[in-house]
């Protein structure tokens, strides 16, 4: 199990390390894509841009550390859970033209991010199973393939959802 909570741990970090490159990369769009989910007021998105991803820098640096996933392994479900919750408000309101602000290319919001997030939910809350084994070398490495497959996975999933929004968004311009 530490394996499979390890592999977990490291493909997670890698993804709130990209959540917050793309979000301190671009601020002025990350404004733009938290005002568009019209959930909070305008005036609170100066401060929510710099929290959130030093929310998500935080996490990828704890999830490397396994005495603190008791901590860390909650939250990352309960950021991912509220972004989920987010994306499932707009969804009912019917606003599937905007942009999730889930990377760098734009991907609207859809039902499929929402599984996404909840297997991202799962994959943190893993952390959080008792496990009593220690770390081997060979492990380890097993654990960093594993990691790496899951991070394949999640960027095929992710170019997928990319690819969908495009074609959603030309469908419209042109049917």
């Amino acid at each position: 199990m530490l394996v499979i909570q390890w592999a977990c741990a490291l493909a997670l970090a890698a993804l709130w390390l990209q959540a917050a490159q793309h979000k301190l990369r671009d601020r002025l769009r990350f404004g733009a894509n938290l005002d568009a989910y019209r959930l909070s007021p305008a005036t609170m998105t100066p401060l929510l841009t710099r929290v959130i991803p030093l929310v998500e820098l935080s996490l990828a640096v704890t999830l490397l550390v396994p005495s603190v996933w008791i901590y860390t392994a909650p939250t990352s479900a309960a950021v991912l859970t509220l972004y989920g919750a987010a994306i499932g408000i707009n969804l009912l309101r019917g606003r599937t033209h905007i942009d999730c602000g889930c990377g760098d290319v734009p991907q609207l919001v859809s039902s499929a991010l929402l599984w996404r997030n909840g297997m991202l939910v799962l994959a943190s809350l893993i952390l959080l199973v008792p496990t009593a084994a220690s770390l081997t070398l060979t492990a380890f490495f097993t654990a960093t393939l594993g990691a790496a497959l899951f991070i394949l996975t999640y960027w095929s999933l992710t170019l997928t959802l990319e690819n969908a929004s495009r074609l959603r968004e030309w469908s419209a311009s042109h049917g």
